[in-house]
């Protein structure tokens, strides 16, 4: 990936860190690394719990998780050039992980993205969350709850429609007009028609 699309794909990396709203520690830098090692895998039941039907609020932005087809729907940003939004599914593959498979979509690009988490919980229920595959560990919930938790990102239901189709009304009516090509077949029903 270059140009644009690489600039479009490398910002949704930094969303995913940005946007996703990390809990202090984690934004800190703090790795928790040895403690969630130590611990196991969350169970596809379990993962299939915390995330079906609920919305992963962010610090610009919504995620939901649709219990349906497990459609994955977000976006990120108001109106204007930061303004994304994007389909897809989410998945349980196993081995403690959630994926979501999502295009974004911008004013100037939609990229094909695949993110996952990995989850892990301790002897004293302390469950622990990194992005895949080099993203630091970091508290995603506490036994008793913390404020701070990023399981309390986790929302019932779906609150991420009214962004979305506000950001998608956006982005796809101000995506700038596909210029003509002039070269072979193509070119002469350009030249004919200017489409």
């Amino acid at each position: 990936m270059n140009g644009i699309s690489g600039f479009i794909f490398g910002s949704f990396a930094m969303l995913a860190v940005a946007g996703f709203g990390l809990p202090p520690a984690a934004a800190a830098g703090e790795d928790h690394a040895a403690a969630a090692k130590s611990g196991r895998d969350l169970t596809t039941k379990e993962l299939y719990k915390l995330y079906k039907g609920r919305s992963w609020i962010w610090k610009d932005g919504v995620a939901y998780f649709q219990v349906s087809r497990r459609d994955f729907k977000a976006w990120t940003g108001r109106p204007g050039p930061d303004a994304s939004y994007s389909d897809g599914r989410w998945f349980l593959p196993g081995n403690g992980k959630t994926c979501f498979r999502a295009t974004w979509n911008t004013t100037v690009s939609s990229s094909q993205a695949l993110t996952c988490f990995a989850h892990r919980i301790d002897d004293q229920g302390t469950v622990y969350m990194h992005k895949v595959p080099d993203g630091k560990w970091f508290v995603f919930s506490k036994k008793p709850p913390h404020p701070w938790d990023e399981a309390k990102k986790f929302q019932p239901g779906d609150r991420a429609t009214k962004g979305y189709l506000r950001n998608k009304a956006y982005v796809d009516g101000n995506k700038p007009e596909k210029a003509c090509s002039l070269e072979g077949w193509p070119g002469f029903v350009c030249h004919l028609f200017g489409t």
